[in-house]
């Protein structure tokens, strides 16, 4: 019988554990991208280290309508492009970055881009 007081004590651990889960939808395909921020002060995190997740959007030229997501986890920062395949436009911790330098320097739409372009890497 000592795999009832075992089965307890997972079910008071699962029941426990989803008092920290939350879930946000900050992109979805039913309705335009609104610019949001969430912070850990807004879900009641204490830390040391606090966090930030941003949407925004970008307007202007070949940028118009492009969403990007910063996240800052307090150590690290980290951009990613969501319209371009959750691309990693921009990362970093303290005052190192970290990437490689594409030759596509903006956070261009996918509506002005020639997929055959640059010898069939226009998608890259």
């Amino acid at each position: 019988m000592k795999s009832l007081p075992l089965l307890v004590g997972l079910g008071a651990l699962t029941a426990a554990s989803s008092v920290f889960a939350w879930d946000y939808v900050l992109l979805d395909t039913d309705k335009a991208a609104q610019n949001q921020q969430i912070t850990s002060q807004q879900l009641g995190v204490k830390t040391d280290k606090p966090f930030t997740i941003t949407l925004r959007t970008l307007h202007g030229g070949r940028q118009e309508g492009v969403s990007i997501i910063d996240i800052d986890n307090g150590t690290m920062k980290l951009s990613v492009v969501p319209t371009r395949g959750m691309n990693v436009l921009q990362a970093s911790v303290g005052d190192v970055r970290m990437g490689w330098d594409s030759p596509v320097t903006d956070a261009v739409n996918p509506a002005f881009i020639e997929l055959s372009g640059r010898g069939g890497l226009g998608w890259l």
